[in-house]
């Protein structure tokens, strides 16, 4: 018999005539040797609807793992979402549609919408606002004592008015040093007590209002006690906090900027990889390391710039033990990378390289990535020409997603919770959990497909095919509804994969018939043939191998 090798790191591209072969909704996983075969074939995950937030998209979502929360933003609103899907309203954005990007340092989210900045205190208060004793100052560190005890703790947020002079009124967030007393850190230094003392508000979130704080925000990024942003058109940067201010979202001094100076193509984003800070331009990348002093604490470090830019600025996603995304550099065309250390690591193949430079637009890409059973997955998506792929680590093998009836796979941005991957469907409000029990996604079918190479003889004389065998796991029928007689479908090309015959389905075994045989018998005589099979029921897959005229 004739094994057929419908599993490989080839991918019909260029021309169908040099390899047919594709997997969708299917991922490989290499097997040790003496096992029936070197590399078999398992579904992609569903997905099971956890929280729906209405028809229009979410713009982000960023897991809080201190208080095992997500926070989501659509629309105008961020809501939070605990582990059973409840969500509760904590503020309302200047702005309703758009991507946002997200952070947090441990007791602050950050949103940037790219045109305003907001803070949320997840710490919670249970005080009131109260009347103001006094406001005295030690430099720019003001100390305020409330009329009664505050009730408020570290963290909290308040805005002062109506106090003279001007330094002491603003937003700030505050240290609680007693019952009736608290600090917060002021942008210039009053000169004497607060007279009037003015009053106070608490709020759990604001918009930035600091004067150091950039307008066009267009990403955020954590590292070492701050919070960094990067805006619109700019190779500038900037760093909140001043000093020895650290953990205070509120806090931009007008001086705590740098720019990216290798070259002069603005910043795409600003990211955290491994205690550094990565600024990705539209052609080159500089790192950045947090140099401990107190003045502006981030230099640049040293021969590590590299001329590569960030192509997308939503493909860049966490992945391993640092991060992928879409890049390209002044040579032109783009093509997918891992960073490793400061040079990029092409993960592209030249089949997906010439795949995705063939789309009218790629700047709009968008990534995710997840863990798998043992396999680190990246996910890219091309909205304008409507395609999704997932790479695999472990194999290093490029394989297309999609959802039924469509092109392109549902999900658009990933986050966290609680052990679990929530993807964002890019259409509609819902939020789904990305779950390899799950056989459908939210639903509906998920088509799984699995083409061959080419298959011919050596001189490529005429083969004739008597029968067709499929290795699968078979007898895995659901107990009632579809799926209850699960089927395979075989397609048949004879001209390597430009065109394909009718379908034949077959049984793959009702829950139980272990002994299921799928095949195709009389399947003809030609110079060459690409096998499609193809499954739509909702029931665990696993394609092990096939072969062509078994002996029996």
């Amino acid at each position: 018999m004739s094994r057929i090798p419908i599993f490989g790191p080839g991918l019909s591209s260029k021309s169908p005539y040099v390899t047919a072969k594709k997997m969708t909704n299917i991922y490989a996983e290499n097997r040790p040797d003496g096992e029936k075969s070197s590399i078999v074939g398992y579904g992609t995950p569903g997905l099971n609807l956890f929280v729906d937030f209405g028809d229009t998209a979410p713009r982000g979502g960023l897991e809080f793992e201190p208080n095992d929360v997500a926070y989501v933003v659509h629309r105008g609103v961020l809501w939070e979402v605990n582990n059973a899907g409840v969500k509760t309203s904590r503020g309302t954005l200047s702005t309703t549609s758009g991507r946002v990007s997200m952070a947090h340092n441990g007791q602050q989210v950050m949103i940037v919408d790219g045109s305003y900045g907001y803070i949320y205190s997840t710490v919670a208060s249970s005080g009131t606002p109260q009347t103001i004793s006094s406001i005295t100052r030690s430099g720019t560190v003001a100390t305020m004592t409330t009329a009664a005890p505050h009730g408020l703790v570290t963290g909290n947020l308040i805005t002062v008015s109506g106090a003279s002079a001007a330094a002491y009124n603003g937003q700030f967030t505050v240290t609680v040093t007693g019952a009736s007393t608290l600090t917060y850190n002021m942008y210039s230094d009053p000169g004497g007590v607060a007279s009037p003392v003015g009053t106070y508000t608490v709020s759990t979130f604001l918009k930035i209002a600091a004067a150091g704080f950039s307008t066009a925000p267009t990403t955020v990024t954590f590292l070492t006690g701050r919070f960094i942003i990067s805006t619109r058109s700019s190779g500038r940067f900037y760093v909140c906090g001043s000093g020895s201010v650290v953990y205070d979202g509120l806090y931009w001094d007008p001086l705590y900027f740098a720019n990216a100076e290798t070259s002069p193509d603005p910043l795409v984003a600003v990211w955290s990889s491994s205690g550094q800070l990565v600024l990705p331009g539209t052609l080159t990348t500089e790192f950045f390391g947090n140099s401990g002093t107190l003045d502006f604490p981030f230099v640049a470090l040293q021969g590590t710039a590299t001329e590569w830019g960030l192509a997308a600025m939503w493909s860049i996603a966490k992945y391993d033990n640092t991060f992928a995304c879409l890049i390209k550099n002044r040579m032109g065309q783009v093509m997918i990378a891992q960073m490793n250390g400061y040079l990029p690591k092409k993960i592209s193949t030249p089949d997906i390289d010439s795949i995705i430079n063939g789309y009218s637009a790629t700047s709009d890409a968008t990534a995710y990535s997840y863990m798998l059973g043992g396999h680190p997955m990246y996910v890219i998506t091309f909205p304008s020409a409507g395609y999704s792929w997932l790479f695999d680590g472990s194999t290093g093998m490029w394989s297309p997603l999609k959802s039924y009836g469509l092109t392109r796979h549902r999900a658009e941005f990933s986050f966290g919770l609680v052990g679990n991957t929530l993807v964002a469907d890019y259409s509609t409000g819902k939020i789904y959990k990305l779950q390899p029990s799950a056989l459908t996604d939210n639903g509906d079918s998920i088509e799984r497909e699995l083409i061959s190479e080419n298959i011919a003889n050596p001189d490529l004389s005429y083969l004739a095919v008597n029968r067709v065998r499929l290795d699968m796991e078979v007898g895995v029928g659901l107990t009632l509804g579809q799926g209850s007689n699960p089927q395979v479908g075989m397609s048949i090309s004879r001209d390597n994969g430009k065109t394909w015959g009718p379908e034949v389905l077959k049984p793959m075994g009702a829950v139980g018939q272990y002994r299921t045989r799928v095949e195709w018998r009389k399947c003809g005589t030609d110079r060459e043939f690409s096998f499609k099979f193809r499954i739509t029921d909702p029931v665990p897959v696993t394609f092990v191998s096939a072969c062509i005229n078994p002996d029996s």
